[in-house]
């Protein structure tokens, strides 16, 4: 599987148009395209450099019930998009209020 194109250049002439475009554009992956998440043979590299940061940075400051509460709607749609696109498994979401990255500092 090749890299991903974000940024195709074309030999047609230019069309300005907004720099958000709606899933399915095709920016020349194919089907990949269509996903919120995409996969390449990138993947383990990106894999990799995330593992690297250190585990301080993997906190959330969450001040009130709101915040966790949105922070928790996120985590489950990237576990849920994750799990319908790419047949990912991660576990389930339960006592995020106890989870590390939803604590207050």
């Amino acid at each position: 599987m090749e890299p991903a194109i974000f940024f195709p250049v074309t030999t047609t002439p230019l069309a300005m148009r907004a720099g958000l475009q709606p899933f399915g554009v095709d920016f020349g992956n194919g089907e990949r395209d269509a996903h919120f998440f995409l996969r390449d043979s990138d993947l383990q590299r990106y894999q990799r450099a995330k593992q690297a940061i250190v585990d301080d940075r993997h906190v959330v400051v969450a001040d009130s019930d709101a915040q966790r509460a949105v922070h928790r709607a996120a985590l489950e749609f990237v576990r849920d998009r994750l799990r319908a696109e790419h047949d990912v498994a991660l576990p389930a979401l339960t006592n995020l209020d106890d989870d590390r990255s939803l604590t207050q500092r």
